[in-house]
């Protein structure tokens, strides 16, 4: 039975189409298991020598995104076959032939480059076999008082763990600063940006002073969290219903109620950032970051993403977001 991974893979590269071949004219009961929970089971009939089973990709891809999985043991029966393999979530296909080979070489992102706003923070995910080292390193460069830039090797030190993992980190402007201070204790370093390597895993970032109009968390195309720092304008829409009746000849609302929705319109964006932000405006859940802990579910709507890949055209997004719930935060600082 191949259900489309040997060992370790995307899900995106699983079968949709099992066959198994058999002489019998009896049922056979087909067991899809993820993490040892059972997700799926069927009785399946044979017809002409053969059983057939359809959208596994689709089944497991749906469960692990419903549930917000990024990763875990999958295993399917029939007869007295089973086969296992270990999965990434993926809502993409690469042009790895060995998916072992893009996930030891790769950021669980679609992104190559990140401007993060000095003092917030983004989150980079990786998977690795388990009994591998995760740990890597930052290349950071920085600013001191005399306006001088220097660079140095921060360790980005993680534990390893036995078994396979997706490990998650954050790189804050802040905590950057400090461990380069520690290192030039008489200046005030600034740290500018840095590459990030992990095995044969580069990512890169810059830090700007700019500050973002809305702050978003979101799960991206490998199910794993990102933060989604917006720039660009906003405009608050905000309509009214209510229905009037007449009491003793005065007229009066009752049934009022308000909903507000906030356009946003993005600055020109890269051809990779605009796809990227197409995975957040289709992500299966999206937060507003309320400072300090306090993140609210989002419901995102009204959007506009045509994406060119012309160098003539300025790639643009457009979108309105509310709160899931009826409520409107008024966010203090």
């Amino acid at each position: 039975m191949n259900i489309g991974i040997d060992g370790i893979g995307l899900t995106s590269i699983l079968s949709n189409r099992i066959e198994i071949s058999t002489d019998d004219e009896y049922p056979i009961q087909m067991v899809v298991k993820f993490n040892e929970i059972r997700i799926y089971e069927s009785t399946l009939y044979p017809l002409d020598g053969k059983v057939r089973f359809y959208d596994l990709c689709f089944l497991v891809q749906e469960y692990m995104r419903n549930n917000l999985i990024s990763s875990g043991q999958l295993s399917v029966s029939a007869y007295a076959e089973t086969v296992t393999a270990y999965v990434v979530y993926s809502s993409i296909r690469t042009s790895y032939e060995d998916d072992t080979e893009f996930l030891s070489s790769h950021f669980l992102t679609t992104r190559s480059c990140y401007t993060i706003p000095r003092g917030k923070s983004q989150f980079f995910s990786f998977f690795e076999q388990g009994g591998v080292d995760p740990s890597g390193y930052i290349d950071v460069s920085f600013m001191l008082d005399d306006g001088s830039v220097r660079t140095t090797r921060l360790t980005n030190k993680i534990s390893a763990s036995s078994t396979n993992k997706i490990y998650n980190f954050g790189i804050e402007s802040n905590t950057l600063d400090i461990r380069v201070k520690s290192l030039y204790p008489n200046d005030s370093p600034k740290v500018l940006g840095g590459t990030i390597v992990h095995g044969n895993r580069v990512i890169d970032f810059f830090f700007t002073d700019d500050e973002p109009i809305e702050s978003f968390g979101f799960y991206n195309a490998f199910n794993v969290w990102e933060n989604y720092y917006v720039f660009g304008t906003s405009n608050i829409k905000t309509s009214f219903t209510q229905k009037e009746a007449i009491c003793a000849g005065v007229s009066s609302y009752y049934n009022q109620s308000a909903s507000r929705v906030v356009e946003i319109k993005t600055v020109p964006l890269s051809y990779e950032e605009a796809l990227w932000v197409n995975e957040f405006l289709g992500s299966k859940r999206i937060v507003k970051i309320i400072p300090p802990d306090d993140d609210r579910d989002i419901l995102i709507s009204d959007i506009t993403s045509e994406i060119s890949d012309s160098d003539k055209e300025t790639i643009s997004i457009k979108f309105s977001w509310k709160y899931a719930d009826p409520f409107v935060w008024k966010i203090y600082h």
